[in-house]
């Protein structure tokens, strides 16, 4: 079983205040797990839990970094593409969208994305 690490950084411009909502979407009916953490600018982690499956609410804090990983396994029999869509409200962009192919049945994929918040 091998594991496949996708790794970006993107810059998120907010457009409301109090607090941003996070839809995190995997495709392809593949298993899967997401770990989401917000690091503020004075380098405090609070973990984030979701609201219910694949929602998460994250305070609204300028100037810092929220952390998505997402682990997919291909344990869907008729393909071995993954993909993950993260879905934001308020931002500027909103969606950004992630796929990519393992070469065996059961092979995984993290999907290790950052969010810098201005």
């Amino acid at each position: 079983m091998a594991t496949i690490t996708v790794t970006d950084t993107r810059f998120l411009e907010t457009t409301g205040a109090g607090v941003l909502k996070l839809k995190i979407t995997v495709g392809f009916m593949q298993a899967s797990g997401s770990y989401v953490v917000l690091i503020s600018s004075s380098d405090t982690r609070k973990e984030i839990l979701p609201d219910q499956d694949g929602i998460y609410t994250i305070p609204l804090e300028h100037q810092s970094l929220i952390s998505c990983i997402t682990v997919v396994q291909d344990i869907n029999m008729s393909t071995n593409n993954t993909s993950v869509k993260h879905n934001f409200t308020d931002t500027n962009p909103d969606t950004f969208t992630y796929e990519r192919e393992v070469e065996h049945h059961n092979d995984r994929v993290i999907y290790d994305i950052q969010y810098i918040l201005l």
